[in-house]
Parts: structure tokens; C-alpha cells; sequence
């Protein structure tokens, strides 16, 4: 911890320029003049616990379907495309109708056959002209014959296949003219508007779950970085990755519609998070810009508010909060300290309050 706090300490201090005023006509001060130097004041408050996170996201629909033909034969109407848009009852393909229409008729002309003769047989019965067990065998026929027509024309029915729900073709798994067989993959339908992001928690943080609660959760997509789309959380996987033993978190959205979400997009769930169970009451952070290191040493530099100098003191950091560092001795709330620059401050400094 204090390794990386002084690695980070260097870049922030490095950068850190003084403010120098300057004019080409302007006169050299008395170098007995006191050098009044511009610091930006921060007052010490306390210590939030909420904590920053961004996790990579895997963006899927949060709902889709593989489309097929009940039936096989080959594909003589493919009128969709991919990334096209669907109302529920369009047509997504149709199969040639040639062998189906041939086996309604073929049925039928068996169907009506039986009916005749079982109708005969009704007839015959009542007139005591006819065997029992005859009429059953012509009642049997009949019953075969109807199953068989019911099944072409259902099969003839299949040749067609119709968008279930509203969505759009995400991908096309066959072309036109193509031999398919009864329930091969046509095309990949998935919903319009509502999407997922699954992303992979850690373990440390599925631990603690039940204390986490989230204050804000938003996915933003790589290929639209400028746009923030809430999230609402639906579930969480039980059994941790064999390879990275993380654990797969699903969050919802609703994108904009000049979004066009599609599976495999990738970026990123950011989100604030809260310890229900921390307590931050008597904790206060610091940005890491504030604080200096000499040797192992860590401190800040107090402001004196009433004469408007600065004095150094020494403190004790705790662990990091995105781009803040909690305290945990050398400094109490309501404090003003330095904001940058401590580098160029000496004890009893004259100091100015430097606003953007």
C-alpha cells in the first residue's frame, strides 16, 4: 500500500507545476519581498465509504431465439437480412411446397375414402346388415386416415416460418436455395430495446454481497462511450469460473433507440457501491494530490485559515478510495489543507487562495 501510494505521490507531484505570474514589462520583485504562494484550500469532511467500480461487460439480448423449420426441404424464400428489423408474424423463410402439397392431397383423397365407407357402415349397422366388428375396422381406418391428413397439412403448414416475437435478425445461419434439415438453425431473432451485460465479479466482492448495496449501476457500450445507460441488477451465478474464479453478474438495461445492441458488444458496468456495515463516521480522506512523502514519512500541509500560512504536518494513511486516501491519524474534520503543490511550500509559508 504505501509503495503504490508513493509511486502515485511522484506523478501527482511531477505534474504539479507552480503558479507563476508573469508580464514582459514587469519589474523584478525585491528579492527581500515575501513570496506569497497560490495553494487550492480543501476542507477536511468525512470519509464516504461509497467506492467506485468498473467491471468489463459482455452485452447480450435479454432475449433471443434460434428460428427453425419443423420440417425439412429446400429454402426458396429468405427475404430477411441481417441486423433487420421484424414484426411478429413476417416472414423469415419458407420451404418449397411441392412434396407437402402433394401428401395433403394424397391424404385427403385416403381421408375421404374412409369417411365414405365408414358412413356406409353407420348405415348398415343400424339395418342390421353389417357385422359389428366390420363397422369398428372401417371406424379404425377412418381415425388412421384423419391423423395422417391432420399431419401433412400441419407439415405443409410448417414450409412457413414466421417471426415470434418483434425483434431484429442478429444473424443469418443458412442462405437461399439451401437444402435444410428440420430443425437446423435459419436465423438468430433477439428482442429490441431491454439488453444485458454480464460481467465477472470478483470473489472478494461476492463474499460480502449481502453488505454491498448499490447507489448507482450504469453500462456503457465501447462503441458509445459518450452514453451512460442505467442498469438494474437480475441475477448472480452460484458457482465461480473454474478458470478466473469470478462469479457471472447480469445487470438490464434499456438502450436509447439510435442504439442498435447487439450480442458480443462489449464495455463496461461502472458502478458506486456501499459497505452497509462500514462505518465512516470517524474516518475523513484526502485526495492523493494533497500529500507529500519524505522517506517513509507521510504528511499534509494545514492551512492556517486566521494568518493565511502554512504548516506542515505529519499523518497516517489508511487504504485508497478511488483517487482519495482515508486518514486515519494527523488530521480531524473541519481542517483545511493544501490541495497540490506541497513541494513548493516551506513551514510558515505565506499562502493565497488559488480558485480555478
Amino acid at each position: 500500500m504505501q509503495s503504490k501510494l508513493f509511486r502515485n505521490l511522484f506523478i501527482y507531484h511531477l505534474l504539479a507545476l507552480p503558479v507563476l505570474v508573469s508580464s514582459c514589462g514587469e519589474k523584478k520583485k525585491n528579492s527581500n519581498e515575501e513570496v506569497v504562494r497560490p495553494v487550492k484550500m480543501i476542507t477536511i469532511e468525512a470519509a464516504s465509504n461509497i467506492q467506485d467500480i468498473k467491471l468489463p461487460a459482455v452485452i447480450q439480448a435479454s432475449s433471443s431465439a434460434d428460428l427453425t423449420f419443423k420440417v425439412s426441404g429446400q429454402l426458396v424464400e429468405f427475404p430477411v437480412s441481417s441486423s433487420q428489423k421484424v414484426k411478429k408474424g413476417d416472414l423469415i423463410g419458407k420451404l418449397d411446397t411441392r412434396s407437402y402439397q402433394n401428401e395433403v392431397m394424397s391424404a385427403q383423397t385416403d381421408f375421404d375414402a374412409a369417411k365414405q365407407d365408414f358412413d356406409r357402415a353407420v348405415t348398415l349397422l343400424a339395418q342390421d346388415a353389417i357385422a359389428k366388428k366390420v363397422h369398428d375396422q372401417r371406424e379404425a381406418t377412418l381415425k388412421v386416415a384423419k391423423a395422417r391428413l391432420d399431419n401433412a397439412k400441419k407439415s405443409l403448414e410448417d414450409t412457413v416460418l414466421l417471426a415470434p416475437f418483434d425483434g431484429i435478425i442478429s444473424k443469418k445461419h443458412v442462405s437461399k436455395r439451401d437444402n435444410v434439415q428440420a430443425l437446423a438453425k435459419i436465423a438468430t431473432l433477439q428482442t429490441i430495446g431491454n439488453a444485458e451485460a454480464s460481467v465477472q465479479v470478483p470473489a472478494s466482492l461476492v463474499a460480502n454481497s449481502r453488505n454491498i448495496e448499490t447507489v448507482e449501476s450504469f453500462v456503457i457500450l465501447d462503441s458509445s462511450p459518450d452514453i451512460k445507460m442505467p442498469t438494474k441488477f437480475v441475477s448472480a451465478s452460484t458457482e465461480a469460473d473454474p478458470q478466473t474464479q469470478t462469479f457471472k453478474v447480469t445487470y438490464a438495461f434499456s438502450p436509447p433507440e439510435n442504439i442498435v445492441i447487439l450480442p458480443g458488444m462489449t464495455g463496461s458496468i461502472e458502478a458506486k457501491i456501499t459497505d452497509k456495515n462500514a462505518s465512516t463516521s470517524s474516518q475523513i480522506s484526502v485526495p492523493i494530490a494533497a500529500i507529500s512523502a519524505e522517506g517513509e514519512k507521510t504528511f499534509v500541509w494545514i492551512i492556517q485559515k486566521d494568518s493565511m500560512t502554512a504548516t506542515r504536518r505529519e499523518i497516517t494513511v489508511g487504504e485508497s478510495l478511488g483517487q482519495e486516501v482515508l486518514i486515519t491519524s494527523g488530521l480531524q474534520v473541519g481542517e483545511t489543507v493544501a490541495g497540490a503543490g506541497g513541494q513548493y511550500l516551506h513551514e510558515g509559508m505565506k499562502v493565497s487562495e488559488f480558485k480555478n
